[in-house]
């Protein structure tokens, strides 16, 4: 008995079609910050600390997606606590959202531009907080 079903439908032409499909999920899961850093800003921040008046301008990833890690190690230090001076390993996702954030044209750069004042916390949330301050 001969069907005459086009090859899509047959075994085969499945066979064919989810091989394929796995293959392309396959590229997109090992290349996966190529596709991802194209469609971010470029992979520059440039902050200042206020409580350890420190500026850092930094390149913490190229053009083709990958992270410099003295880059990512120059930034933990940047953000450490500035009470105790520990740091701790940020998260690459934030860094990316404070870099695309920044470069949204929503945000100026500078306090000296912004014209913004920073006022204590009050002492009821100073309680709260778990800082030795």
């Amino acid at each position: 008995m001969v069907s005459d079903a086009p090859a899509l439908l047959s075994r085969r032409g499945l066979l064919r079609a989810a091989t394929a499909g796995m293959a392309l999920a396959v590229v997109r899961l090992a290349l996966p910050s190529v596709t991802w850093a194209s469609r971010l800003p470029d992979g520059r921040v440039s902050l200042y600390n206020l409580h350890t008046d420190e500026r850092l301008s930094v390149t913490y990833r190229d053009e083709s997606g990958a992270y410099d890690q003295d880059a990512l190690n120059a930034l933990n230090h940047f953000l450490r606590c500035h009470h105790t001076n520990e740091t701790t390993t940020m998260d690459v996702q934030l860094i990316e959202f404070v870099n695309a954030h920044s470069k949204s044209g929503k945000v100026k750069s500078g306090l000296e531009e912004t014209g913004v004042s920073i006022k204590p916390i009050s002492t009821a949330i100073r309680s709260h907080s778990n800082t030795n301050a």
